[in-house]
């Protein structure tokens, strides 16, 4: 472990550094090259909460020219039966 003399030394050291490193930078020429660009706006498109899912029907259909059987998809409407 540092002495607790070496640490103040380690301290006094880095705010001297610091001091150093902002006296070379010109922050209001920093900061003036950032301009707020004013056309730049993001939009989100809404998507409702509560979206009625279609009701989909999965019918088995077997073809008499292939041995296997195919399932087709038909969309019988988009509100459910209660």
């Amino acid at each position: 472990m540092k002495k607790k003399q070496q640490v103040e030394l380690d301290e006094a050291y880095s705010i001297k550094l610091q001091e150093e490193l902002n006296q070379d930078i010109d922050w209001e020429a920093a900061m003036d090259h950032i301009v707020p660009d004013e056309d730049d706006d993001v939009f989100i498109e809404a998507t409702p909460l509560a979206r009625k899912v279609p009701v989909v029907d999965y019918q088995i259909l077997t073809h008499e020219v292939y041995t296997g059987t195919t399932v087709k998809c038909s969309k019988t409407s988009s509100e459910r039966k209660e």
